[in-house]
């Protein structure tokens, strides 16, 4: 490259091809602008030259080239940032007086060249020189346009390589989510782990002890001990009494940071505390955590920690494992309830000294005795299913329905209790329904209203000898209403002699009689006053001819003294039939 300025003309001698070439190897606009200050200043022969630019972004970059002072750099960047950006010779006396003071050599003459493309504007070249130059505008407008677009191939470059940047940090960021929701899925596969939650409080909180690598403690409302891990570390005196006397040592219990954080801690936040250790004084940190059944707190977790705040990880595991112990919780409940009789069946047995514990304990089980009215009872007929897969069964056919109700199991019945807006019906149907599409013959009873416990004692036996009479009368895998059997409702609640005294006025001359006979001539009796006084029809059913019958019904007219054809005597003869039915069951 050779350049000389003539008072009259310049020569120039330099290849832009080359310069561009050499350009467009830069990539950052600071180190293209640093070089292009020495270029253009050796290709224009000025002492000092001066480039700013603004990129797209707003920000401007500014370079220069000569022996200038500080303070004469930063007005000449802030003169050439507020200039007009277009083509200006300014005279020597211009420049002197804005600049002189501040180069080492003589100024004579400034020229600015806009940098642009397109109207485009995007930077100004300051050159100043010692002496005034010819202005060659087609030389400077080839270097602006070559500058213009290695400036605009640095922005592309620039911005290409935010976006990978962009892009591989967004990478990176996926990456760690899921490295991050891997460990979680992982964290909840473990706790997830129904043989854990089956097995009881101590897998729980040793799996989440192990990854915590801190004591921990599991304490129900009472701050009794339900579970622990301790991993190989020292530990306090109060945590080693804690751990021997199954529950929480005074020496952390009772301190007013500790009770603080317990009335806190209901809320459901995980809160740090600092305790003292009575035995030498050391103050250390620990998290107490509650864990809630619904809106109840039924247990805490105590462990010591890290310093707030709470890792996001640290409690996210705590949640995990606060839902595992409290399923756990759920089922060892459940397993408890499951054991344990139903008030019902201890109820019906005369199990409780009064009605007022039947009550409570009806309550605790969940059944409130005082909004029920009708009892249900099912007897399952030949089968080779368990109770238990049967009460499933009913259960399940009584909850489609929509109703309240509560089940129990005694003396191989199953018994169902029904609110008052239940519809017994429908609810009989559906479980008759269910049963016979599952093959299993039944027979179904429903019962009176009854108005309190006493009551549906009564309610249920009536409910037994309806069931044992359809039986007596051979029919099976029916539903029985007890309110349809008509006079025997009243014969089931009649007093036991007060039925063998009628029985025994009304027909004990035939009782007396051989048995073989007795049996004859009741059968027979009971036919014919069944069939409204029918002898062909008496004949039919007893399979004997009906001179027999009739033989037979003169006889027993004789020994009772009784006229069969009067309505009277009939009543009461089958009164007493009736009620022969009812002793015998």
């Amino acid at each position: 490259m050779i350049s000389r300025w003539g008072g009259e003309e310049a020569v120039l001698a330099y290849s832009y091809d080359s310069l561009g070439e050499q350009w467009s190897r830069q990539t950052r606009l600071s180190e293209l602008l640093k070089d292009a200050v020495k270029v253009i200043s050796g290709i224009c022969g000025s002492p000092c030259v001066a480039i700013v630019f603004r990129e797209p972004t707003g920000k401007t970059i500014f370079q220069f080239e000569g022996p200038l002072s500080e303070p004469t750099v930063s007005d000449l960047r802030c003169w050439l940032e507020r200039g007009s950006w277009e083509y200006a010779e300014y005279g020597a006396e211009e420049v002197t007086r804005e600049f002189a003071s501040g180069f080492q050599l003589g100024i004579r003459a400034c020229v600015t060249i806009p940098v642009n493309r397109h109207g485009d504007l995007s930077g100004m070249i300051g050159l100043f020189y010692d002496a005034k130059p010819p202005l060659q505008r087609k030389m400077l407008e080839d270097v602006s346009a070559q500058l213009y677009l290695a400036a605009n191939r640095c922005w592309l470059y620039q911005r290409e390589r935010q976006m990978v940047n962009l892009l591989q940090e967004t990478r990176n960021e996926a990456a760690e989510l899921k490295r991050k929701y891997d460990r979680l899925f992982t964290l909840q596969k473990q706790f997830a782990d129904l043989n854990a939650v089956v097995d009881g409080f101590d897998p729980i909180v040793g799996k989440l002890g192990e990854l915590l690598k801190e004591p921990i403690l599991l304490l129900d409302k009472d701050l009794r001990l339900l579970a622990s891990y301790t991993p190989p570390v020292p530990l306090e005196t109060a945590w080693i009494r804690s751990l021997e006397e199954r529950r929480l040592d005074p020496a952390f219990a009772d301190r007013p940071s500790f009770q603080h954080a317990i009335r806190r801690v209901q809320s459901g936040d995980m809160i740090p505390v600092t305790l003292e250790s009575s035995s030498n004084g050391a103050r250390e940190l620990y998290w107490l955590a509650a864990l809630q059944s619904g809106s109840s707190v039924w247990c805490y977790l105590l462990w010591r920690g890290v310093l707030p705040p709470l890792p996001k990880e640290t409690a996210h595991t705590i949640q995990m494992a606060g839902v595992a112990l409290t399923l756990s919780y759920f089922y060892q409940f459940e397993q408890t309830l499951q054991q344990r009789p139903s008030f019902l069946e201890a109820f019906l047995a005369g199990q409780y000294s009064s009605t007022e514990s039947a009550l409570e304990q009806a309550r605790l089980q969940g059944c409130d005795i005082q909004k029920m009215n009708k009892i249900i009872i099912i007897e399952p007929e030949k089968t080779d299913r368990s109770m238990s897969e049967l009460r499933s069964l009913i259960e399940s056919a009584v909850g489609g329905m929509n109703c309240a109700f509560y089940s129990g199991v005694y003396a191989e019945t199953i018994v169902i209790l029904l609110d008052f807006d239940a519809d017994e019906k429908a609810v009989s149907k559906a479980i008759y329904d269910r049963l016979r599409a599952n093959d299993i013959p039944i027979l179904l009873g429903v019962s009176r209203s009854f108005r309190d416990m006493e009551d549906l004692r009564s309610a249920f036996d009536e409910v037994r000898r309806s069931l044992a009479l359809s039986r007596k009368w051979g029919k099976h895998n029916t539903v029985v209403y007890y309110e349809s059997l008509g006079v025997y409702r009243l014969l089931l609640n009649t007093d036991r002699a007060a039925l063998e005294d009628t029985i025994h006025k009304a027909m004990g001359p035939l009782l007396r009689v051989e048995k073989k006979q007795s049996d004859e001539l009741l059968s027979t009796l009971m036919h014919y006053l069944r069939t409204g006084g029918s002898i062909q029809q008496a004949a039919e059913l007893c399979f004997v001819h009906i001179n027999t019958v009739k033989y037979r019904l003169k006889r027993i007219s004789q020994m009772l003294d009784a006229d069969l054809s009067h309505p009277d005597e009939r009543f009461k003869l089958d009164f007493a039939l009736r009620a022969m039915e009812i002793l015998e069951l």
